[in-house]
């Protein structure tokens, strides 16, 4: 019995021992585990992390898709309802690589030109030659700027659009045109620009949008990204309050490490001229092994201020607010633009005023697939829609008949997903670890545990055979004799005793 309970006791001791090592180390692992990536996802030289912040090692691929105008004369001469019919894509691959990078402590400067190479086998039989009906935005352009000059600058506007004209509302382009330029010797002296085109000037091939200043996340990692300032202003000049004009976020190519689904995750692009906010919207398992985070942009980031007051003040002029879905950008293009989601997705009023409008969620809608523990992007689809502001100018005679309405240009969708090699590799370099720390911590618990349990068992089998021998219940029962027994005593005269009885009786 001794020797039992010494064993007993040294494997209770073990199993203890285990539980208390498996759950001191869950903190301990999660501590190392959160240093170690903390670590890994600062921006430094000679790291994997600015190796790979600096030139993307994932394919980057610009879609474009346009907007077919069926009716143009119809819709110059009656007003009617807009046909449009879509085409593409075609589709580009884009070249990021960031230039003039310059390190100060704890924030770094860049710029980051982009150039983009059309990829025939991926535009499934879409050429840049290609031509369709739309709308002539520097134009259009010229009139809105004049509209509301002196009657003579408007007069003297028109008299050159008709003599050098006539200029029509409507004109067909080739894809290639429309997109990177053409050349107009009187809409760039309207104009002031050399070239003619969507992507023309910062937006052009090979040209940056400006020079970004961010965190390195040296001192913080919950900073890493984030956007100090923008060509040199840490505020936008564009809107009518101080947050809307405010620039929060990142670039949207990292964010900060530890992605929790209740964050709330900002971006700045410079392509609408604002910062948007992402909320968490699903989770999955990336190429089938990575755990990530799907987030999109939040319910009221393109909502009227109706619905979202925090939306007034991207109302330009001041108070002129358009319905829920689109942003008016015309005050930092220098033109009528108006930025939606595809197929004015979110934006029923205008999606159900032109007829060729199909939006979706699977499609039209911006996601950024973030892996939690480092904040990186691993899958994101951006996707934009250009429209324009249509309504009667002075100076343009195509507009005479014309009721106010955003007019569908063009939509894109710019996206990156890691790859299967890269995706393996993340999953050896993180995501092993993590799972081996995991089992281990479990396992150290599940046997420390299951020891712990079989000793109580034991314990409570001896105790109750223990308490069984002390009630007798299990002891040893004596054989019972049933015959009489002899008495070995002697013999008795009951004689004399016999009277005594009688008188007693009597009496």
């Amino acid at each position: 019995m001794k020797v039992l309970n010494i064993i007993l006791l040294v494997f209770g001791v073990v199993g203890a021992l285990l539980l208390i090592a498996g759950c001191v180390l869950i903190p301990v692992f999660q501590w190392f585990i959160h240093k170690k990536i903390e670590q890994s996802v600062v921006l430094k030289n000679g790291s994997d992390a600015f190796k790979h912040w600096k030139s993307s090692p994932v394919p980057v691929y610009r879609q474009f898709w346009v907007f077919d105008v069926l009716n143009p004369d119809d819709i110059v001469n009656y007003n009617a309802t807009p046909k449009v019919k879509q085409m593409g894509p075609y589709t580009y691959s884009e070249i990021e690589d960031k230039k003039n990078v310059t390190f100060n402590d704890t924030v770094l400067s860049y710029l980051q030109p982009k150039s983009f190479v059309f990829e025939p086998k991926l535009s499934e039989g879409f050429l840049e030659n290609d031509t369709f009906t739309s709308v002539d935005i520097p134009l259009l352009a010229v009139g809105t700027k004049v509209e509301h000059r002196s009657h003579l600058a408007k007069a003297i506007v028109k008299q050159l659009l008709r003599v050098f004209g006539p200029r029509r509302l409507f004109r067909r382009r080739t894809v290639k045109e429309y997109l990177w330029g053409y050349d107009d010797w009187l809409m760039s002296f309207l104009t002031q620009r050399t070239k003619l085109g969507l992507f023309t000037g910062p937006t052009g091939n090979g040209t940056d949008d400006g020079k970004y200043e961010i965190f390195t996340g040296k001192s913080d990692t919950s900073k890493l990204g984030d956007i100090v300032s923008w060509n040199g202003e840490s505020s936008l000049p564009y809107w009518t309050t101080k947050e809307c004009n405010m620039i929060n976020g990142t670039d949207g190519t990292l964010w900060h490490p530890f992605v929790k689904k209740k964050d709330t995750l900002y971006v700045f692009s410079s392509d609408i001229c604002r910062s948007i906010y992402a909320k968490y919207d699903s989770s999955y398992k990336l190429k089938g092994v990575i755990n990530v985070h799907r987030f999109v942009p939040a319910e009221g980031v393109f909502a009227s201020p109706k619905k979202n007051p925090d939306n007034a003040g991207f109302c330009t002029p001041k108070g002129n607010c358009l319905d829920s879905g689109v942003l008016n950008v015309s005050v930092c293009k220098g033109a009528p633009i108006v930025m939606s989601q595809p197929h004015f997705y979110e934006g029923p009023r205008y999606s159900a005023a032109i007829e060729g409008m199909h939006p979706n969620k699977e499609e039209h809608q911006t996601v950024f697939d973030v892996e939690p523990y480092t904040g990186s992007i691993l899958n994101v689809a951006k996707r934009l829609q250009i429209n324009v502001f249509l309504k009667k100018l002075y100076v343009l005679n195509d507009t005479e008949n014309l009721h106010p309405t955003v007019f569908p240009i063009i939509w894109l969708n710019e996206t990156a997903k890691i790859s299967n090699s890269l995706a393996n590799e993340l999953q050896a370099k993180l995501m092993e670890p993590i799972r081996t720390s995991r089992i281990l911590q479990f396992t150290l618990i599940g046997v420390g545990g299951a020891i712990l349990l079989v000793i109580l068992v034991i314990f409570a089998v001896m105790t109750y055979l223990h308490r069984g021998e002390g009630s007798g219940l299990l002891a040893e029962e004596e054989p019972v004799d049933h015959s009489e027994p002899v008495d070995h005593s002697e013999p008795v005269d009951h004689s004399e005793h016999s009277g005594e009885v009688a008188d007693n009786e009597d009496a």
